[in-house]
């Protein structure tokens, strides 16, 4: 069973890529074996009944690709941690990181006028009871404060829940950079690499390039956990004849 089993998902449809083995005759007709994965739903698994178009991509291309990507991002990580951290918050974008700087100071801003309000209510209650403003006048404020600090404190909910998200993502950078310190770059892939390092990895249909289709293009997207997708590539595999 490859060290991958399980991970590997369809871009297409969302299904999970099974391994599979096949069989052939080499030169001096020598039998040989070889693996590839290829989705659930493409037409060779499911005939006539499929819901996916036919392709796979074989074992040893995919782990090749995995384990030199997980090698490039360790040591990117465990020799530039500075640079590794802004990459990781520079893919959020630039738009994202404005959106967060609103949220923090909106949210500074709407909890102070929550906590004034509260003095504001306490105070005009005081004044009802001294008599300073009428029952009247003291019901057409109260309801117009409520009514201000019941929005706020929905709006401080969501700000809330923005601000959690970024904080989710820096802690979510740390963790993988202690994965980083824990482990020596792999030569090989293993199954406790890929458990602890990789969450899913997504591959698309194969392009065909030139003539004879000797070789394609296939998009591969390996995605990590704690950091996600940053460092996507598309990949170029040959086909062997």
């Amino acid at each position: 069973m490859g060290v991958l089993n399980g991970l590997i998902f369809c871009e297409t449809c969302g299904a999970k890529l099974h391994l599979k083995r096949q069989s052939r005759k080499g030169r001096g007709g020598v039998q040989l074996e070889y693996c590839y994965y290829e989705c659930r739903n493409s037409r060779v698994c499911q005939g006539e009944f499929s819901t996916c178009t036919t392709h796979a991509i074989k074992k040893e291309y995919l782990e090749e690709l995995v384990l030199k990507d997980l090698q490039r991002i360790m040591a990117f990580a465990k020799n530039s941690e500075d640079k590794f951290v802004a990459k990781v918050t520079a893919s959020e974008g630039k738009e994202r990181q404005r959106a967060l700087r609103k949220a923090e100071s909106e949210l500074y801003k709407s909890r102070y006028r929550i906590t004034e309000l509260d003095r504001i209510i306490s105070r005009i209650y005081e004044d009802n009871i001294s008599g300073k403003i009428s029952d009247e006048r003291f019901k057409t404020m109260l309801q117009g404060y409520e009514k201000e600090q019941s929005s706020l404190k929905t709006l401080v909910g969501g700000l809330e829940a923005t601000v959690r998200e970024a904080d989710q993502q820096t802690e979510n950078t740390g963790n993988f950079l202690k994965l980083v310190r824990n482990y020596t770059e792999p030569t090989e892939l293993s199954g406790e690499h890929v458990r602890e390092f990789i969450e899913k990895i997504v591959v698309g249909k194969p392009e065909y390039i030139g003539n004879g289709r000797q070789q394609k293009k296939q998009r591969v997207k390996i995605i990590y956990n704690y950091i996600g997708e940053q460092f996507n590539e598309v990949v170029e595999i040959v086909k062997d004849k």
